[in-house]
């Protein structure tokens, strides 16, 4: 992201934390066995998240979009954080939609920060899979190995 943080909106002052603390404690997290599905990999971010002054809600709050409903995997205030797990099978333009499809349904005035969490490196540039995203404003996306 870069630039001043003094010109930057608190909400992506905290996504930018989140992004480091995750960088790190991730890849120990998950040293010796992967995560066994999403569900297990939203425990550790959770329980990183639950280190800092910020207070995160997991599965909440319910987002009508049309007739249908979803739920960040996790949030605060002004933050939406939504995970995406790439397992062995999965590849960058299926997490491409999933990411896509949450910036259709969540508010356009609330900042989303996805995480991808990519430890078979499907992904092989970041910035690529970033920046048609991050151009829509009020999103940041992270990947972590």
């Amino acid at each position: 992201m870069g630039g001043s943080s003094y010109l930057r909106a608190p909400v992506e002052l905290l996504a930018e934390r989140i992004c480091e603390e995750l960088a790190i404690f991730l890849p120990i997290a998950f040293k010796k066995n992967l995560p066994k599905d999403e569900n297990d990999l939203n425990d550790k971010i959770q329980a990183c998240l639950s280190r800092d002054k910020e207070k995160f809600e997991r599965e909440h709050p319910t987002i009508v979009f049309g007739l249908a409903r979803t739920v960040p995997d996790h949030s605060s205030y002004d933050l939406l954080v939504e995970v995406k797990f790439l397992r062995d099978g999965t590849t960058p333009s299926k997490a491409s939609e999933g990411i896509a499809a949450d910036l259709t349904k969540y508010p356009k005035q609330v900042f989303k920060l996805f995480i991808v969490y990519d430890p078979y490196r499907k992904i092989c540039d970041d910035a690529t899979f970033r920046r048609s995203f991050e151009e829509q404003g009020m999103c940041r996306v992270h990947v972590v190995r």
